[in-house]
């Protein structure tokens, strides 16, 4: 594998920043599936260590001492957001990348994303993804669905951010939401002040709809380029930690009040705030809402004003009458599908 010289100099078209926490058995082939991608070293990879207590520390300090445009900072732990908007300040591309430290790309297919921004003048470039499973295998199942931008008018078709989340309600109920799905002009992050929320999860929930909306030139290639990575352990996964009740409950009561603000279209409006619906009702039933006193905090009301059709419209309405009773019942019909 070629190595960059010090002395080289060179504009940097992308930076691609990965956050690492707690990930070592999985690290090594992240940095590697990148590894493997053409022209990878006329890109920056910043690996950023929030505060990690195995070994991936010293993995990520490895790559960063054979190849030079792999750099490597470590801080003190503040969570997802935090790290990723620590590697924005400091990342020098015109454009940036988030990849997660356990999940990997298709290298082929990334080498379309940098021959792509080489003479690229969008604000952003969306892809889609698979599924993999801890060994790295394809995973077919339903989780598919929400890492694709189904509906979307691929390249060369040039959008906004309300023709990219109107155009997959118009194909299905849903919008895609993934930060690690797209290439982002960093001026436009830093001018627009468009950080990560920290002390959140699941924040890209509300950083990526302000992202889409405030772009002027979007373009989409439809391929599965990144990968994701499912597996038990992961902080997404760990449905038990109230610290995601917290977090939904925001995020989709900021989601309404943005939306609401933001889009003119009334019938949009209508399909966005439908989507949100849908979304939190399932949110409430998979991290279990009521197991908490935090449940008290669903704006219950709203979600039946806010559902539509007439099974959303069932599910918000047994939820207002009994929050326990909805959890059990949605999740007993959901271990049936």
């Amino acid at each position: 594998m070629p190595v960059i010289c010090k002395n080289e100099q060179m504009s940097i078209k992308l930076s691609i920043i990965i956050p690492i926490f707690n990930v070592e058995p999985f690290l090594a082939e992240c940095i590697e599936s990148l590894l493997k991608t053409d022209r990878i070293f006329e890109t920056e990879i910043l690996l950023v260590d929030d505060g990690s207590t195995d070994g991936s520390g010293a993995v990520a300090d490895s790559f960063a001492m054979k190849y030079d445009n792999i750099k490597c900072y470590h801080k003190k732990n503040g969570g997802l957001s935090e790290t990723r908007n620590y590697g924005i300040k400091h990342a020098q591309g015109e454009f940036i990348v988030f990849i997660d430290s356990d999940d990997c790309v298709n290298s082929d297919l990334f080498a379309h994303v940098i021959r792509k921004l080489s003479d690229f003048d969008g604000d952003i470039l969306l892809w889609d993804a698979d599924i993999i499973d801890e060994k790295g295998c394809l995973l077919d199942n339903g989780r598919r669905k929400y890492v694709t931008h189904k509906g979307v008018a691929p390249y060369p078709a040039r959008l906004n951010g309300i023709n990219v989340l109107e155009q997959q309600l118009s194909d299905h109920p849903w919008y895609t939401v993934s930060a690690c799905l797209g290439a982002y002009r960093r001026v436009m992050l830093v001018s627009n002040k468009l950080w990560f929320k920290e002390g959140i999860l699941h924040e890209d929930e509300v950083w990526t709809p302000a992202i889409l909306l405030h772009a002027s030139s979007i373009y989409y290639l439809p391929e599965k380029i990144y990968l994701y990575r499912t597996r038990n352990g992961s902080i997404m996964h760990n449905t038990g930690n109230d610290t995601h009740i917290d977090s939904l409950i925001y995020c989709f009561s900021f989601l309404f009040d943005f939306y609401s603000k933001t889009i003119e279209n009334k019938h949009l409006l209508e399909k966005l705030d439908a989507s949100i619906a849908r979304r939190y009702l399932h949110a409430i039933t998979e991290f279990d809402f009521y197991r908490s006193r935090k449940s008290k905090d669903v704006n219950k009301w709203l979600l039946l004003e806010k559902s539509k059709g007439m099974k959303d419209k069932c599910r918000a309405l047994l939820l207002l009458v009994n929050g326990k009773l909805y959890c059990a019942v949605t999740r007993a019909l959901n271990s049936g599908e």
